[in-house]
């Protein structure tokens, strides 16, 4: 079976390839190798030692579940 390439496909996928190698692209890939797994240990150590049905595990896992801008936690 023949696959055909879509050209938009093939554009976009160019583009993406072009926008890595930015600083901005850098710097994200930077936080989420470096910065974000030590935030998810963070989280789910506090979480561990919080009641479960307390406001502070709520809205921790609220925090890591959707998108957020930065809060107290």
């Amino acid at each position: 079976m023949s696959q055909q390439k879509n050209p938009e496909v093939e554009k976009l996928i160019s583009e993406f390839r072009e926008y890595l190698t930015t600083s901005e692209a850098k710097s994200h890939l930077n936080y989420l190798k470096e910065k974000e797994p030590k935030e998810t240990k963070e989280v789910l150590i506090r979480l561990h030692h919080l009641p479960k049905g307390s406001q502070e595990f709520i809205e921790l896992v609220l925090y890591g579940l959707l998108p957020y801008s930065k809060t107290e936690h």
